[in-house]
This record gives structure tokens, sequence and C-alpha cells, in this order.
């Protein structure tokens, strides 16, 4: 992911083991694994990844309020701004609807210097509030100093909306963002769906007043921890093919 002229990422998760997979997957040796890859008879592999009440217990990354078990590629430190970046993968999920609180499912994040933390660009989140199912786009399009957060907007794909669910369940579908990262009003976001736009986003995509230091693309199972005594039950979902690149025909090449 180093070459400036169009940096090309791929992983279709043929091997058992993953080799960049970050801090969020529970390690070899571990009581119990929030990943592994499977292999059906006559298919592709696939990864798949799980979240259960007390994981963070289990595997203290980020404090107990959270449970995460995130795919995330390499860092890479070349510059972002004015700059196209596009990346997919197939996911499905089994019963995701079983979830409570939020569930996020994918971000393109980004680390900056002089004490500011990581913080999204966009991420995709799942949704439940009672017998309602919510599926969010969220947008970041300024930062707080002072506390240190991101300010996002929150983009509903609605129910009566012909792309919705864009998530539904127990079917594989292919998931493509293309990003245009600028300071200006110029900057966008596109999100298809079996090769098809189903939402888009114009004006800033960069935010930050200080030094950019890194970023990085992260997918998979990401949710609020379940309260003690009403835990949520386990969630699981399925990657395949994942491509990132400045090339969108190479990521389009893998998606197929």
């Amino acid at each position: 992911m180093s070459d400036r002229k169009a940096m090309c990422y791929v992983d279709r998760f043929d091997n058992a083991t993953i080799e960049h997979h970050g801090p969020f997957l529970t390690p070899p040796g571990a009581p119990r694994s929030n990943w592994q890859v499977v292999q059906p008879a006559g298919e592709n592999p696939y990864l798949e990844l799980t979240v259960w009440h007390g994981l963070n217990a289990m595997h203290p990354v980020n404090g107990l309020s959270n449970e995460r078990s995130e795919y995330i590629t390499p860092y890479d430190t070349t510059a972002i701004e004015g700059r196209t970046f596009h990346y997919g993968f197939r996911v499905r999920y089994p019963g995701y609807r079983k979830i409570n609180s939020r569930h996020m499912l994918t971000q393109f994040k980004v680390n900056m210097r002089d004490g500011v933390n990581p913080s999204p660009i966009v991420g995709i989140y799942l949704e439940t509030g009672g017998a309602r199912h919510l599926e969010k786009i969220k947008v970041c399009h300024a930062y707080d100093y002072a506390t240190r957060k991101c300010i996002c907007e929150n983009h509903l794909i609605e129910e009566d909306s012909e792309h919705f669910p864009l998530l539904p369940p127990d079917e594989w579908i292919t998931l493509k963002l293309s990003i245009y990262v600028s300071k200006g009003d110029g900057g966008w976001i596109r999100i298809s769906k079996n090769g098809t736009l189903v939402w888009e986003y114009n004006g800033p995509t960069n935010y930050w007043n200080t030094t950019f230091e890194k970023f990085t693309i992260r997918f998979g199972l990401y949710r609020d921890s379940g309260p003690e005594g009403s835990p949520h039950a386990d969630a699981v979902a399925h990657f395949r093919d994942f491509a990132f690149s400045t090339d969108e025909a190479f990521v389009d090449e893998i998606l197929g």
C-alpha cells in the first residue's frame, strides 16, 4: 500500500491465518477466538468474525464499553488530501437484526498527530431500537478539539427506500465505497451495493487542522456492550474478497 501511483491491497482470505489483522482480533492461543477462516466445500473461503458479551474483558483493547472484532488494513502514511480511494468486500450477516444498539460495519479511519483521537471520514452502521431496524451512513465533517471527538452527520437509509435494507440478512452482497478526500466542498463519498449506486454525499471530507499521520480501513463487528444481566446475543459476520486501491478498476476486478 505504499505505491503513490496506484495503491493496491487485496485479501481473499484463502489462508488459515490473517497476516495483517490489527489489535481487535484475538491473538493465537487466546481462550476463545473471535475470528476464523472458513473453507466451505466447493466454495471460496470467507472470514468469519464473532462478538460476544464479555469479549473485551478477555481481550481488553478498547475498554469494556465496546465489543469489537474488526479487521484492520496495514496503516498507510501516504497523504490523503486531493486523492480518491476505493474499497469494497462481500459481506453476509446471518441474523444480524437480533443485534441491539449500534453495530458498525466499516469505517475509513484517519490518525492525526498533536493529540487528536483517530476519527473516521465515513462509517456504515446498523442499529435497532425496539422493533425498528435502522441503517445509517455516518459522515464526519468537523472535529471538537476540546472533547477530542469528531462531529458527524447521520444519514438514514429509510425503510421505504428501494435500497432498504442495505444488508439483507443471510444474503451475500457486495459493497464498494469511493471517497474523494478534500477540505473543500469538492469532496465526495459514493456507496454502491451489488454494482448499483445507493448513496452519495458531496462536501468536505477532510476536516482536521492538525498534521496528518496515517490512515486505515476497518470492517467487521463493532458494537456497544450489553448491560450486565441482559447481554446482547453473540453476533456473526462473514466477509469475502476485500480490496482497496486508488485504482477503481482494480477494486472492480476483485469484486467482480
